[in-house]
């Protein structure tokens, strides 16, 4: 699924979402906003990865959900805390992650 499909997917289940944002500069806008309390990660952007975001969201109490084809094995130890959805995301198994 696409950002834009799991955005629709959890508002139709009930959620809030705000974002996608689809490069990292927009995701540290929206943290500085603290308007969420949970972000959903693909480990890659672009030619980055998430990593020092889903850190920055960890110190402001934010849960970090990694979405991605990876195992866990392939995130910094720091981060191994962190849920983790593999892809190709289904809709129920993320929605019962998210309680």
């Amino acid at each position: 699924m696409i950002a834009l499909d799991i955005q629709l997917e959890l508002e139709a289940a009930g959620w809030t979402v705000v974002g996608p944002a689809l490069t990292l500069r927009r995701a540290r806008e929206l943290l500085s906003t603290g308007t969420f309390r949970l972000a959903l990660l693909d480990i890659n952007v672009g030619r980055d990865t998430s990593f020092d975001f889903a850190q920055a969201c960890i110190d402001a109490d934010i849960r970090v959900v990694f979405m991605t084809g990876h195992s866990n094995q392939r995130l910094p130890e720091a981060l191994r805390c962190c849920d983790l959805i593999r892809k190709p995301v289904q809709m129920r198994e993320l929605t019962a992650m998210l309680g």
